[in-house]
């Protein structure tokens, strides 16, 4: 009998032990899904911020490219106005040739296509 007891005692300690180390396992799995749910929020409040920031890129990039035609265009507006080393003439865009202007379009239309080009290549090789 005192052995039945003596058995009965050591099944009731390891059972409070376990039960003890079911808790503290409970309270540690409830705190790591606790920082689970904190890193996904933070992950997807980040990644909203992200695609704000590129979509903010992606269109300064665009307002760029728009600067850079403008420029383009009048620089080659004012490449037959000035001589090197001289001074601007007053009406000379009057006086223009035809063929001088004509020239100068095509020039123009040609920088455009090939910056455009350059543009397409420049996002795609991002992109990728």
């Amino acid at each position: 009998m005192e052995g039945e007891i003596i058995t009965l005692r050591e099944i009731q300690a390891s059972g409070s032990r376990d039960d003890g180390r079911m808790r503290a396992l409970e309270k540690e799995l409830g705190e790591m899904a606790t920082d689970y749910q904190q890193l996904t929020r933070e992950t997807v409040e980040m990644e909203k911020e992200r695609e704000k920031l590129e979509g903010l890129i992606d269109s300064l990039r665009d307002k760029m490219d728009e600067l850079e035609v403008q420029l383009s265009d009048e620089r080659v507006r004012w490449l037959g106005v000035r001589s090197p080393g001289g001074t601007p003439e007053l009406g000379s865009v009057a006086r223009e040739t035809t063929s001088t202007m004509v020239l100068r379009n095509e020039f123009k239309k040609m920088m455009r296509e090939t910056r455009a080009e350059g543009v397409k290549l420049l996002r795609v090789s991002t992109m990728s």
